[in-house]
This record gives structure tokens, sequence and C-alpha cells, in this order.
């Protein structure tokens, strides 16, 4: 008896050790895939030099990372109190039109531009902060959002909305956002920030060269005209002479 239930404790721990090594064989396996798909992600972008397309890319590529239904970014003024720009992924056109103009920075949104902090919500619609949603804004459940800084302040604020997955069935539902998908989006945040500062510094490279540009053509212009100018005063102080010495042969001329 004693033999059989050691034996048996033994069987028991070595069943243990082993469900315990391939969860974390399974763990290191999902974390390599997502640290991949960040790495690819982050690489993305690097191709990609005019802002706006660098923004879209952004929320069109974090939605993907974290498999998320729908993706938005909110690009914020200068001053940081209001949105100028809003990015989205998921919508067809249709309900992009619908949505109207940007949102105004109520709710979560304005939450996230006031602390500068990453959220991650299970239920929005069971959230009290959740509020200011327009009537044809698609219906979402779990929320996950991470700020963007660029050049030491809150560009704008990135929110993935409904992790799809694909439960025993076959079916795909919505479930919530773990902590680790969080912080991946954070280092891909981090990533998009330097993307996005490359993109405004080429845009102003690219305004500087067209300014320059002007400048050599109003010089030249200047340079011409001020030459043509002074050749015409030759020409005439010249004639001014020579009808003094001979008239007839200057008028003739």
């Amino acid at each position: 008896a004693e033999l059989a239930f050691i034996a048996a404790g033994a069987l028991l721990f070595a069943n243990w050790v082993a469900s315990s090594l391939e969860w974390q064989q399974a763990e290191v396996q999902r974390r390599s895939q997502h640290l991949v798909a960040l790495r690819n992600a982050s690489l993305a972008l690097t191709n990609e030099l005019d802002l706006a397309n660098v923004l879209q890319r952004v929320v069109d590529l974090s939605r993907t990372l974290v498999q998320a239904r729908y993706g938005a970014l909110a690009v914020l003024d200068p001053e940081g109190r209001s949105i100028a720009q809003f990015y989205t992924s998921g919508l067809t056109p249709e309900q992009r039109k619908t949505l109207g103009n940007p949102p105004a920075n109520h709710g979560i949104l304005g939450l996230m531009t006031r602390q500068g902090e990453a959220v991650r919500i299970g239920d929005v619609t069971a959230d009290p902060r959740a509020s200011g949603f327009p009537e044809h804004h698609p219906h979402m459940r779990s929320l996950v959002g991470v700020p963007i800084m660029a050049k030491g302040r809150i560009f704008g604020n990135l929110y993935l909305a409904d992790k799809r997955v694909e439960s025993g069935t076959g079916a795909v539902v919505v479930d919530s956002f773990t902590a680790e998908e969080q912080e991946i989006l954070q280092m891909f945040a981090a990533q998009a920030a330097i993307a996005i500062e490359n993109a405004q510094l080429y845009k102003e490279n690219q305004q500087l060269a067209i300014l320059r540009e002007r400048d050599r053509i109003g010089m030249d212009l200047h340079d011409g005209v001020i030459q043509s100018l002074y050749a015409i005063g030759l020409l005439l102080d010249d004639a001014r002479h020579r009808l003094d010495s001979d008239p007839a042969k200057t008028r003739a001329t």
C-alpha cells in the first residue's frame, strides 16, 4: 500500500512537472511570437516617411499586433488639450463617415490625455468613466489604450478595442486584453513615436528645401532683373551721348 501510494504520488508529481513545463514552453512560444510580431511591425514603420501614412500604419499595425477588431489613433493639438486628428482601423468607409468630426476629449479619451497613462478595461459598457460616444459609434466591450510620447510630450493616444480570440468551436469571440498585450502595445508605441518623429523631421526638411529653392529662384529673378535694368540704363546713356554727337545717325539706328 505504501509503495502504491508513493508510486501514485510520484506519478502525480511527474504529471504536474510535465504540465508545468508544457505550460512554460507554451508561454515562451507565445511571448516569442508577440516579440516577433512587434519587431515586424516596428520594421514596417521604418519604410514610410509620409506623416499621414505613418499615423495610419501605426493604428493598422497595432490592431494586428494584439488581434483587435477596432483601432484608433487620436492625435492631439500642440497644446495637448483636444483631438486634432483621428485615425481609425477596422471600420468600413461608411462607418467612419457616420462618426463625423474627431471625438471630443471626454470620458476615457480625456482621462488618458490628462493622466498620460495606459488603461485596460474588460467591459467598457460597465465602466462609469466611459462617456461621449457618438450616436453611430460601433458597440465595443474590451479596451486597451496607451499614450504615444513624441518630443517630450503626448503626441496622441492609441486605442484598441474588442480582443478577438477563437473559441473551442472555431467561432471568433470577444475577450479582454491581457497585461502582456498592454506591455507589447507600450513597446510598439515607443517605436511608433520614433517613426512619427522621423516623419515630422522629413516633412520639415522638405519644407525647408522648398523654401530654399524659392529663395534661390527669387534671387535669380532679382539678379536677372537688376542686370537687365543695368544693361538698359547703359544703352540709354550711350544713346544720349550719341544723340548729342551725331543726332541724325543716332535717330536712324
